[in-house]
């Protein structure tokens, strides 16, 4: 097992989504997340958006990858994903920008 970063232009998916999405008994996927492995965290790692760049512990990585920046039309994209949100996860929502999402192996 190693670790993943997913570096996304997006939302992450948290603890409070996923309360509201299983309360509405409904999984994230069904809203667009992207929801990764991981086989030790208390939370399900996942994002609303576009992954621009993944690594692992495992290789050596430049970090001239990190200033990668989402194109219009990718921003576009997320920002289409994120209008059509239910009103009550839109309301504890993340700011929309670069992440770094954890999963594993």
């Amino acid at each position: 097992m190693y670790t993943i970063g997913h570096i996304i232009h997006g939302v992450p998916l948290t603890a409070k989504i996923e309360k509201i999405v299983e309360e509405a008994g409904q999984e994230p996927e069904d809203l667009g997340f992207t929801v990764l492995y991981s086989s030790s965290a208390d939370e399900t790692p996942g994002y609303l958006g576009v992954r621009l760049v993944e690594f692992d512990e495992l290789e050596n990585f430049p970090l001239s990858k990190l200033t990668v920046q989402p194109t219009a039309k990718q921003r576009a994209a997320v920002q289409n994903k994120v209008d059509k949100l239910p009103p009550k996860i839109k309301k504890v929502l993340a700011k929309v920008g670069l992440w770094v999402i954890w999963s594993t192996s």
